[in-house]
Formats: structure tokens, sequence, C-alpha cells
């Protein structure tokens, strides 16, 4: 009898949950925004982030003992200079590769370094002077050495002078040979010095 009793009343609350939830009805979006403080709403929509794209330059190689033409900015010479002077240049002309691609530009600044200088000195003895080490930069920046060497000595006057002081005057042994210089604008071709690869 207990036991009928009991299934009787779980019966009999299954069966009014049922009819509960079934009268019900369901609220459309519409009456939900029409009956909702639109002020507590809090919507925002996201969209899955997506990966960058990481862009890889291209490199084109710059050949060792490719020509590159410089042109001094202005007069070195051994009456203003020493040994370990630095010395500018500039790239005359671009410097391509095969396909056509400006490696190095036109003006692109050069340095260089006084390797050697000597002043002019007594006796007719000229001065002597010659730059290397040059180096320059591609359109990426990356360091490009160059090989070549620029000097200058004038034409000695040592015997000249020894030989007027001998038989003229010996004050033309004091006579001074001339300064070496190097005029602005002088051209020069260097080559690179060893491969060099261009990010393009």
């Amino acid at each position: 009898m207990k036991n009928k009793f009991i299934a009787m009343f779980l019966l009999f609350t299954f069966a009014t949950f049922i009819f509960t939830n079934a009268s019900v009805k369901a609220e459309s979006l519409y009456d939900f925004l029409q009956t909702t403080d639109h002020e507590n709403i809090n919507a925002k929509m996201e969209y899955p982030s997506m990966p960058k794209q990481t862009i890889i330059p291209e490199q084109i190689k710059l050949p060792a003992n490719t020509p590159v033409i410089i042109k001094s900015n202005e007069t070195v010479s051994t009456r203003d200079v020493v040994s370990g002077s630095t010395v500018k240049f500039t790239v005359l002309q671009d410097v391509k590769s095969s396909n056509g691609t400006i490696l190095i530009k036109s003006g692109t600044p050069v340095s260089a370094q006084i390797t050697f200088a000597k002043d002019r000195g007594r006796i007719g003895s000229s001065g002597q002077i010659t730059i290397s080490d040059f180096h320059t930069t591609a359109v990426d920046g990356t360091y490009v050495p160059l090989s070549g060497t620029v000097a200058q000595h004038p034409d000695d006057k040592t015997v000249l002078s020894i030989c007027l002081g001998v038989i003229l005057c010996p004050l033309f042994l004091l006579m001074r040979g001339e300064d070496a210089q190097v005029p602005a604008g002088t051209t020069k071709n260097s080559y690179t010095a060893s491969d060099v690869y261009v990010n393009i």
C-alpha cells in the first residue's frame, strides 16, 4: 500500500512538471527586446584573429669583383692630412644586378682611409699619398667592402735641386718638392672585395 502511494505521488509530480513547462510560451527575440532594459544589454562581436603574414625579403647576390665607380668629394693633399685620416668619396653610378635591380645607388657615400702620407721635403723631395680601405653600403644598408687604391706621387725634383745647387747656388738645395694631392672630382674604378647578399 505504501509503495503504491509513493508511485502515485511520483507520477503526479512528473505529470505536473510536464504540464507546467508545456504551458510556457517560447519568447521570441522581438519580445525579448521589447521587455528587456536595453541599457543592461551588453553585446560584442569578435572575429578570430588571423595570423600575420611574414614577408621574407628576396636576396640578390652582389658578386666579388663587381666594378664600382667612385668619385672624391674633396681635394686631399699631404699638406692637410696624415696617415690614418678618413676621406670621403661617392658612388658615381648605380650598381645593378644581372636582371637590372639596383644594389648600390648612385650618390651613396664611400669612406676610405689614408694608409700612407709623406709630406714634401728639402732638396726637391715630393710628397706621397696613398688612399685605400674603401667601403660603402648597399640599398638595404649591408656593408660592402671595396678593393682599390688611389696613389699620388709627383715627379721628384731631387736631381734637379742638387744640380742647380752645385752649379748655380747652394740655396737650390733648399728647394722643396711638390705636395701630393688627389683633386676633388677624381674618379676611380674600385671593385667589391667579396660576395655580398642584398635584401630586396
